[in-house]
């Protein structure tokens, strides 16, 4: 039964632009060769890396490319092997799609960078000066709930003592029946 599938390649931005064609039209040609149907090729182009590391070969940058299939999953396996040996493959991800593929226009490079720039700064919900990180009001696993839950708690036993001492002066002070 065949299926549908997406494959996601980032590649070495190194190889140059006639090697990344060749990259592109050499895995058309495998897939097409394993009895898949090319449904859509779609060239992201140069984007940053999120991060780097050695697999990855130190690169700040790759080449996006998303493949679009129809094919039985027995082709995953050759598939994989194939990617694996590349050298020209950074990283790569193959997902199987339930329903028909959807199709994302592109968007310009400047509505992507004001998108970017529009995001929040500041910190993050449950990171440090967050409300769930170290020395926000939840405390964190260590059991330390920050300096603000220590005046607090401290202050808290000093108030019932004095009310507590209070009591008691005013009880030996009271005149009996």
């Amino acid at each position: 039964m065949k299926k549908n599938y997406e494959l996601v390649c980032i590649l070495d931005p190194q190889l140059g632009e006639k090697q990344l064609e060749e990259e592109v039209t050499k895995y058309e040609t495998f897939l097409t060769g394993k009895d898949a149907e090319m449904a859509h090729i779609d060239r992201w182009g140069m984007r940053k890396l999120a991060y780097s590391s050695v697999a990855m070969k130190r690169r700040q940058q790759g080449y996006y490319v998303l493949f679009q299939f129809t094919g039985e999953a027995g082709l995953l396996d050759a598939l994989h092997r194939e990617l694996k040996l590349d050298e020209g493959v950074l990283r790569y991800q193959i997902v199987a799609v339930k329903g028909a593929f959807l199709r994302v226009p592109q968007l310009p490079a400047d509505v992507l960078l004001q998108a970017r720039e529009d995001r929040p700064r500041g910190p993050r919900p449950g990171g440090p000066g967050g409300p769930g990180g170290p020395g926000g009001r939840f405390g964190s696993r260590d059991g330390h709930r920050g300096p603000e839950a220590s005046a607090a708690d401290e202050g808290g036993r000093e108030d019932v003592a004095a009310d507590e001492a209070a009591e008691e002066s005013a009880a030996s002070d009271a005149p009996t029946p």
